[in-house]
């Protein structure tokens, strides 16, 4: 389900062997979408390199963070899957029926679908506890070329299940979560976009959530648990963003792109812009102008 809601160019991805497929994901864009889960859906297997990505259904979810690794396998429900814009990672598809031979294969190791099982039982999606075993992995990927990434990754797979199955390595719990009904959802989405077409105004969560016909308490909650970070702290990613891209592309004097970006003090936002950016507006601009 990862790589046919992420990767439009599926089925692809970048290596199939039977009953396994390696396909890399993350296009510079954000993504929030759904699907339906079904029974003996395959074992997903996703290496979060960079940003983060949330799977969600109704009362559990799971957030994979840079550096951290998801299993996954869409069990019957409705799935929504989001994405940042900054998201990038690897995933392994295991068709259940080809794991043995996977185990075989890729790490000599006698497998089976234990992990699969459980990760059913968890409801479907588990990040990795954190361990030595997830660091040494995203260590070795930040050296490899990028061709030989999808078989070292095949081959750790392989361990991972296989010190799963014996308990060497364990999956966490997914977090339980308010449940939020689909109207909800995309009210909620439709907020996020109005904010994206209004960088230049000033905006309040009073005004949206009345705009939306929200609770603003609603609007707070369900945003954060949709897009993984509250309001503000995305609307002045967004500007800031928006910011970068203008000094790099235009002319325009600093104190221009500040009001364009919703900044009516140019102090305030040459202190936000240095604090996400590292340097001042101005020397932003030399640099990548």
């Amino acid at each position: 389900m990862l790589t046919q809601l992420l990767n439009e160019s599926a089925p692809s991805g970048e290596q199939a062997q039977g009953a396994v497929a390696f396909s890399r994901l993350g296009d510079g864009k954000p993504h929030n979408k759904t699907a339906a889960g079904t029974a003996g859906a395959p074992l997903e297997v996703l290496f979060c390199q960079e940003g983060s990505l949330e799977v969600e259904a109704p009362g559990r979810r799971a957030q994979a963070k840079k550096g951290t690794v998801l299993l996954f396998s869409a069990v019957p429900g409705s799935w929504s899957v989001c994405a940042n814009a900054e998201f990038r990672g690897a995933v392994l598809t295991l068709e259940r029926a080809g794991l043995s031979a996977f185990g075989r294969k890729f790490g000599g190791f006698a497998l089976n679908e234990n992990s699969a099982h459980r990760l059913e039982a968890s409801g479907g999606c588990a990040l990795l506890q954190a361990c030595p075993w997830e660091v040494s992995v995203f260590a070795s990927l930040e050296v490899l070329p990028a061709e030989e990434q999808a078989d070292y990754l095949k081959l750790k797979t392989a361990e991972m299940l296989y010190l799963l199955g014996r308990e060497a390595l364990r999956l966490c719990a997914p977090a339980a979560c308010a449940y939020y009904d689909s109207h909800q959802r995309e009210a909620v989405r439709q907020a996020h976009d109005d904010m994206l077409a209004r960088l230049n105004e000033p905006i309040t969560i009073a005004q949206l959530a009345d705009r939306h016909h929200l609770s603003q308490t609603l609007l707070k909650t369900c945003f954060r648990q949709v897009y993984g970070r509250s309001i503000h702290a995305f609307l002045r990613e967004q500007r800031l963003r928006k910011a970068a891209q203008l000094l790099e592309t235009t002319g325009l004097p600093v104190l221009q792109v500040a009001a364009d970006v919703g900044y009516g003090s140019v102090s305030q936002f040459g202190q936000a812009f240095r604090r996400q950016y590292g340097v001042s507006p101005a020397q932003y601009r030399r640099i990548n102008g």
